[in-house]
């Protein structure tokens, strides 16, 4: 390609090179309904699906398919359940702050 003032030969360079491309594409992507959880849960302790529900003005349903065993948050161990009385409560464990970060 010949330079519109020069007349020389440019080069073309990526922007982003080879080893840059990689990591962002190993960078493991969560669908949106399960990154609206980690950023509620964020700033909280813990929440029951039915608190999480109400911050995000969805159905508890939703939020516990959201979070369910073939969720990504869940297998990429983003977040923690605990059981209290019998109640399932919801909190972000330290991989899922270093994702959102």
């Amino acid at each position: 390609m010949a330079c519109t003032k020069c007349h020389g030969q440019v080069k073309l360079l990526p922007v982003i090179d080879e080893e840059v491309k990689k990591h962002f594409d190993s960078i493991d992507k969560l669908p949106k309904k399960e990154y609206e959880i980690l950023i509620i849960l964020k700033g909280k302790s813990s929440l029951r699906a039915n608190e999480l529900g109400a911050e995000l003005d969805r159905a508890y349903q939703s939020i516990n398919h959201s979070i369910g065993r073939k969720s990504k948050i869940k297998k990429l161990n983003y977040i923690n359940r605990e059981e209290e009385n019998s109640i399932a409560r919801f909190s972000i464990t330290d991989e899922g702050e270093a994702y959102i970060s």
